[in-house]
């Protein structure tokens, strides 16, 4: 456990760091966010085995625009699906080399594709089903993947109180050009139609999609 929460605090201070790039360095949430996972850090290791994953955390993610996929690997056979198009890894023929580097393991990923840019999300299977594995252990094979040029992974950032969520959530909305913030439940299973541990953040619907969030999450 204590393995694994260390992990966690260093993912989440290199994510801290890459979106404070895409922000202002006076960025005040970027800063108050660095603060804390500082002080999480000088922690005791008595009070770091006290800490324990599975307490109500939230990923808050960049919602990348672009076509929906899901990209199949069996073996050396390749496949991009498109939400809208159907089947269109012929129209990414560059891509196939960078999808076989990924890792050895046959998988199926959920991404963001445009411009041969792909940015992965998550994860449905590696060698096996992973689809019952809560969020932050499908983040973790994100993170075992070996990434390119043209193949991103989309970062995450770990929050555990309302007011950090809101404060981020706004911060990612002030990047510019960006389309949503995504807010997903830290130990949610991959969701199905129609279950509520994801969560899309626009300007318009700020409000009404937070008071959403926050009724589920007394539940």
């Amino acid at each position: 456990m204590e393995k694994a929460q260390k992990k966690i605090e260093e993912e989440y201070t290199r994510r801290l760091d890459y979106y404070a790039s895409e922000l202002s360095d006076r960025e005040e949430t970027i800063l108050r966010l660095k603060n804390k996972i500082d002080k999480m850090n000088n922690l005791s290791n008595e009070k770091k085995r006290g800490l324990k994953i599975e307490t109500e955390k939230w990923g808050v993610e960049k919602n990348y625009s672009g076509d929906t996929v899901t990209v199949y690997r069996n073996g050396d056979k390749l496949s991009i699906h498109s939400k809208k198009y159907g089947e269109v890894i012929n129209d990414y023929s560059k891509l196939k080399e960078d999808i076989i580097s990924l890792t050895s393991k046959n998988f199926i990923l959920n991404a963001k594709l445009k411009d041969n840019i792909m940015h992965v999300f998550d994860i449905e299977q590696f060698d096996k089903d992973t689809t019952t594995l809560p969020f932050y252990e499908r983040k973790k094979i994100l993170n075992s993947l070996k990434y390119t040029d043209n193949i991103k992974e989309v970062y995450s950032i770990i929050v555990d109180n309302e007011e950090d969520l809101k404060k981020t959530i706004s911060a990612f909305n002030r990047i510019p050009n960006n389309k949503g913030v995504v807010v997903k439940k830290f130990n949610s299973k991959h969701p199905k139609k129609g279950e509520d541990s994801w969560y899309l953040f626009k300007d318009d619907t700020f409000d009404s999609t937070f008071k959403k969030l926050q009724n589920k999450s007394k539940k």
